[in-house]
């Protein structure tokens, strides 16, 4: 589970003997956060925790160790899903384009223009090549 608090992200990884770990604190030139997703340790290649952050225009991937600016274009990112297997993101646009690419941030795998800015309830994936 996590929670944002004081702009920082608060984990516990063990429910059973649950202690409250922070992960690096997130600037506060990065405004609101708009929307989050999470990806397993077992699901990323540093096997660690990572967080998805949707602010402003980009996204931040927040892990163990730092904060990292994607310093995207297509934002601002109003709603994000990660696939099953941790390897695609499917982001919903401000402009209403659902985004897919990877996790890791170095491929736009498919756009597609919705014809609406209202953000969905929820985004959610179908299978892992959906």
């Amino acid at each position: 589970g996590g929670a944002v608090h004081g702009r920082r992200l608060v984990y516990v990884d063990d429910w059973e003997e649950p202690t409250p770990r922070m992960l690096p604190k997130i600037g506060d030139q990065y405004g609101e956060v708009l929307c989050m997703a999470v990806i397993e340790p077992s699901m990323t290649a540093s096997k660690g925790l990572e967080v998805l952050l949707a602010v402003g225009k980009t996204v931040l991937t927040v892990d163990l160790a730092a904060v990292t600016d994607h310093k995207l274009a297509a934002g601002p990112v109003k709603a994000m899903s990660v696939c099953p297997n941790g390897r695609m993101l499917a982001c919903f646009t401000g402009e209403g384009v659902v985004w897919v690419l990877t996790t890791d941030f170095s491929k736009n795998l498919s756009e597609f223009p919705t014809k609406s800015q209202v953000p969905p309830t929820q985004l959610t994936w179908c299978w892992t090549d959906s």
